[in-house]
């Protein structure tokens, strides 16, 4: 079923990776705001492969962030 949400196209620092029923998408940048737009690109990209085929995401998605710095709440918008 996920076969052609892992096919669409993301930015070229951005993953998709899939096991059985779940989706991460994993960004990787050197500064947080290039992060947040990446990853609103490829969330906003999942959320309409989603929409099309009749799926929704769970409330208890989350964002998670490792860095070994020191950053700011980051906003990842919702649709």
């Amino acid at each position: 079923m996920y076969d052609g949400l892992l096919s669409i196209e993301l930015p070229s620092d951005t993953e998709l990776i899939a096991f059985a029923d779940d989706v991460a998408i994993v960004c990787t940048a050197q500064v947080p705001h290039i992060l947040e737009e990446s990853f609103g690109k490829a969330f906003q990209e999942v959320v309409i492969w989603m929409t099309n085929n009749d799926l929704e995401l769970l409330h208890k998605s989350e964002a998670i962030v490792f860095t070994n710095r020191n950053v700011r709440i980051l906003n990842f918008r919702t649709l």
